[in-house]
């Protein structure tokens, strides 16, 4: 979808492209699974290298070419609170009194989506009682043995944590996932990392290295979209969920950007019809 879109070469620009995945048992180090998405065979199957990339950077790319673009408008500062359907187009009414006209309306306007709420009305989601902490840690403090270009994955009893580098290996994304009875609702929710800690005793060196570099990290999975609920439902085949990781996750914006409860994303509103075709997650 870069490639289709003209984004290849800036996404490459700060995209690191892994040698392989790998998942190890948490306690024991043992490698469980490698995955080797540089290879020349992977390449050639898939047309296209596995990339991973910081969220402000992609969404970088897309605004600069949104700014360049005399087909595309774009709206800040306007809260999306509903829309009507008027047939053959969608009108979108914002929080200011502001409308919004277009074909098509794509409600990607997060966990608590107004867009959401109208169309399948489910209520709020539900507690999954998995709480995901993530941090972004500059590499040169990363201790060397534990710096490698992969995606790495320590599986333990109820807990995970991954690692991966970022920027062109500028900083390393980390994600700590462990299941709790501890919720607290709300965008800025931090959490202890003695609790990490205490979740996480008795796995490996590695894991337990990397979680002493958290010095303040962020609550921002506590919640779980709905269960076998999407928006296929909806009026006129409302097309789907939205693929992008962390597009329902409270929180995520302290670090990848701004964040205000009930901002939603706003439509680009387009006079080029694009053939129809699925938009993998990003």
């Amino acid at each position: 979808m870069f490639d289709y879109l003209g984004l290849t070469e800036v996404i490459d620009k700060t995209a690191v492209y892994p040698d392989n995945l790998i998942m190890h048992d948490a306690l024991s180090g043992e490698q469980l699974i490698k995955v080797p998405v540089g290879s020349a065979a992977f390449r050639a199957k898939y047309k296209f290298p596995y990339g991973v990339i910081h969220r402000a950077d992609i969404h970088g790319a897309f605004l600069e070419a949104c700014q360049k673009s005399p087909l595309v408008t774009l709206s800040a500062s306007q809260k999306v609170v509903g829309f009507d359907d008027k047939g053959d187009h969608v009108a979108v009414n914002t929080e200011s009194g502001a409308s919004f006209e277009g074909e098509l309306l794509i409600g990607c306007d997060g966990l608590w989506s107004k867009v959401r709420s109208q169309i399948v009305g489910d209520g709020k989601p539900r507690v999954s009682g998995h709480i995901a902490y993530r941090a972004v840690i500059p590499t040169p403090k990363v201790p060397a043995h534990l710096q490698q270009k992969n995606v790495v994955l320590w599986g333990g009893p109820k807990t995970h944590l991954v690692h991966y580098p970022l920027r062109r290996g500028e900083v390393y994304n980390l994600v700590v996932v462990f299941h709790s009875s501890r919720y607290e609702e709300g965008w800025d929710t931090y959490g202890d990392p003695a609790e990490l800690h205490e979740r996480f005793q008795g796995q490996r060196p590695e894991v337990l290295e990397f979680l002493a570099m958290v010095e303040c990290v962020e609550d921002v999975g506590a919640l779980r979209p709905r269960a076998h609920q999407g928006l296929e439902q909806g009026p006129r085949g409302a097309a789907g969920r939205c693929g992008a990781p962390h597009a329902a996750v409270p929180g995520a914006g302290r670090l990848h950007g701004d964040r205000r409860r009930g901002r939603a994303r706003q439509p680009a509103r387009s006079q080029e019809r694009r053939p129809p075709g699925r938009v993998p997650g990003l």
